[in-house]
């Protein structure tokens, strides 16, 4: 899955363009062997994202194999067996995956989702959500 792709622009420049968020960012380019770089470098962000992508997938996977809530105690179970700086990192994890959730439209989910969606959007709108959200790397 490729999520970056790099296209030649004018004047020495290429342009990164993401696929999923319609971003594009604009790269000085002098010479050719900087534009292969630079191709490199977006070979490299779109292995990074395949990883990603399949991270999730597995995840996805033992999320479904576990089923309900009463299984959620072996991920938990698990993850706090991780490094404490991991576990703070899963943490601003959940947080942007909350963020994320709080900003759909009512048309972006289903009553699948609902549940989610109301949580994100409450965290989000009491006082705790700016005091506490930024989670530091200690």
């Amino acid at each position: 899955m490729r999520r970056y792709t790099a296209r030649p622009s004018w004047d020495n420049k290429c342009e990164i363009h993401d696929q999923f968020t319609g971003k594009v960012q604009t790269i000085l380019t002098e010479s050719d062997a900087e534009a292969e770089a630079l191709a490199n470098r977006v070979d490299d962000m779109n292995d990074e994202f395949q990883k990603t992508v399949e991270a999730v997938d597995s995840l996805m996977r033992r999320l479904n194999i576990l089923g309900g809530n009463e299984r959620n105690d072996d991920i938990v179970l698990a993850l706090r067996r991780e490094h404490r700086t991991l576990q703070q990192n899963f943490t601003r994890l959940c947080v942007a995956w909350l963020d994320s959730l709080a900003k759909l439209e009512p048309n972006e989910y289903d009553l699948r989702m609902e549940g989610s969606v109301k949580l994100a959007k409450a965290l989000q709108a009491s006082d705790v959500w700016e005091r506490c959200k930024y989670l530091p790397t200690i």
